[in-house]
């Protein structure tokens, strides 16, 4: 992460903390425009990968499970200059569905993978028939109605009793 990024960061949850105390329905709005923000990007990097991505195959060398179960693979690949590349994927979905799905995927299997061309770091798995960007719109519906909560609240039309 760089020092922008950071100073982000902490912008926004001195923000997030302030509007607790200022007007509890702010924090449903920043809350919701950031989920929102943050899924529109990964939908459209996850799109601009199937229109530009260069397509090669890589290895799960090894996957990466959280405490709850859900699992991140980490792909190895060679990019068309030789670049060997070893990391996890920029952009991917994990759900509870998703922890049942991914036993297919395996230690040493190959997975079809799209790689920016401009950037070889910022990869997607290509397999996941559209599983990530579905996820991405639901969880973009959520934030927006958490935005229009949060709105609606603030101009007095509903009540939240935090």
């Amino acid at each position: 992460m760089n020092f922008n990024n950071k100073i982000i960061g902490i912008s926004f949850i001195i923000v997030f903390i302030a509007s607790m105390f200022i007007k509890p329905a702010l924090c449903f709005i920043e809350l919701g425009l950031l989920m929102s923000i943050l899924c529109v990007s990964a939908i459209l990097f996850i799109e601009k990968m199937y229109k530009t991505g260069i397509k090669c195959v890589g290895t799960i060398v090894s996957i990466r499970t959280d405490s709850e179960g859900y699992q991140t693979p980490l792909v190895e690949f060679t990019t068309i200059s030789g670049q060997k590349i070893a990391k996890e994927p920029y952009v991917s979905a994990s759900t509870n569905l998703s922890r049942f799905m991914s036993k297919k995927k395996q230690y040493g299997s190959e997975v079809s993978i799209l790689y920016d061309p401009e950037d070889p770091n910022k990869f997607i798995v290509a397999t996941d028939d559209g599983f990530a960007t579905v996820v991405f719109v639901f969880l973009t519906l959520v934030g927006l109605a958490s935005t229009v909560i949060g709105v609606c609240s603030f101009l007095g039309y509903i009540k939240l009793d935090v």
